[in-house]
C-alpha cells in the first residue's frame, strides 16, 4: 500500500481509503456492492412480478369458477320459473305471466354475465349505484331487515314463558 488517506465527511464522519498509487480500493468495493445491489433488485422484481401475476392467475380462476356457479344458478332459476308459469297458467294466467317476466330477465342476466367481464359488471354496478342512490339505499335497507329477521330467534308459543294473570289483590 503506497499509503492511507483520511477524509472528512461532515458531522464527524471519516472516510479512510487506502490509495495504491493514486487509485482507490474503496471505488473498486463501492462498484461492486453497487452491482450487487442492482443484481438483488432486478431478482426481487422479477419475483414480485411472478408473484404477482401467479396471484392474479388464481383470483381470476376463483372468479371465473363463481361466475360460472352464478350463471348456473340463474339458468336453475330460470327452467324452474318456466316450468311454475306452465303450471299456473291455467288458473292464474297473470301470475303465470309474472313469473315468465322473471324468466326472462334471468335470462337476460345470464346472457350479460356469461359475455361480460367481472371488471366490467363492477364497473356497471357502481355506476348504477352512483346514478341511483336511493335504490341502492332502499337495498341496503331491506337487505338489513331481512338479515334481522333472519338472526330473530323464532320462539313458538311451547317456549315462550306464559304470564299468568292476576286481579288486582296480587291473588290467584
Amino acid at each position: 500500500m503506497a499509503g492511507t488517506q483520511t477524509t472528512s465527511r461532515g458531522a464527524g464522519i471519516t472516510d479512510r481509503t487506502a490509495t495504491m498509487g493514486g487509485a482507490t480500493e474503496s471505488g473498486g468495493v463501492t462498484e461492486k456492492a453497487h452491482e450487487a445491489a442492482d443484481a438483488a433488485a432486478t431478482v426481487v422484481k422479477e419475483r414480485s412480478t411472478e408473484l404477482t401475476t401467479t396471484a392474479k392467475n388464481k383470483v381470476g380462476k376463483v372468479v371465473d369458477e363463481r361466475r360460472d356457479r352464478l350463471v348456473s344458478s340463474a339458468r336453475d332459476v330460470q327452467t324452474s320459473a318456466k316450468d311454475l308459469a306452465d303450471k299456473v297458467r291455467d288458473d292464474q294466467p297473470q301470475i303465470a305471466d309474472m313469473i315468465e317476466q322473471a324468466a326472462e330477465r334471468a335470462s337476460t342476466l345470464v346472457e350479460y354475465v356469461e359475455q361480460t367481464q367481472v371488471s366490467d359488471i363492477m364497473t356497471d354496478a357502481v355506476t348504477k349505484a352512483r346514478q341511483r342512490p336511493w335504490i341502492v339505499a332502499a337495498g341496503m335497507f331491506g337487505a338489513g331487515f331481512l338479515l334481522a329477521r333472519a338472526a330473530r330467534p323464532v320462539t313458538t308459543p311451547s317456549t315462550t314463558p306464559q304470564r299468568q294473570l292476576t286481579t288486582g289483590s296480587g291473588i290467584r
